[in-house]
């Protein structure tokens, strides 16, 4: 089960608000159909998205956002359950939301890619002047550690810097 959204946690005298909370059973796969493809379509829109794992340490962010190894992260996420390949099946089932966000984003991309060329190709008449679709796709991905925030894609290890926009 899910923990419904817009609700608050008080505790200690302090209120936390969060969108969604899951119990540790919870499945990979429910994770992003409940909190990531909806950002997925928001994106194919034109919106820009942020996933935020947020918790002590050991309690599963890790494991959440990129899954339980680094096969994991390959592995095709539409598992066929009739499949012989079990190996490929659990690193499938323990891609984490990333992952996931990814591959569905560059299917959905793609899809329309070759729907729209298709269209070209049938009415190319009315469509000359018309630029070819295209996308642009850009991500950063970054942990935020006590007071330090890293850029887990540079490996130039300079340490970015929050600034305060007022």
């Amino acid at each position: 089960s899910t923990i419904s959204s817009g609700h608050s946690y008080t505790q200690g005298g302090k209120s936390f608000l969060f969108d969604q909370a899951f119990p540790p059973e919870t499945k990979q796969k429910h994770i992003f159909q409940q909190s990531i493809k909806p950002l997925v379509e928001a994106c194919l829109k034109g919106y820009n998205a942020t996933v935020l794992a947020y918790g002590q340490t050991g309690s599963g962010k890790t494991f959440t956002i990129l899954g339980s190894s680094p096969n994991s992260i390959l592995a095709d996420n539409d598992v066929n359950s009739n499949s012989s390949n079990n190996t490929s099946n659990t690193e499938a089932n323990q891609a984490g939301v990333i992952p996931r966000a990814l591959r569905d984003l560059f299917n959905r991309l793609e899809t329309t890619r070759k729907k729209h060329l298709l269209a070209q190709d049938v009415d190319f008449s009315k469509k000359r002047g018309e630029k070819p679709f295209e996308y642009e796709v850009r991500v950063q991905f970054l942990e935020l550690y006590g007071e330090d925030i890293n850029d887990l894609l540079s490996n130039s290890g300079t340490k970015l810097v929050i600034r305060d926009g007022g």
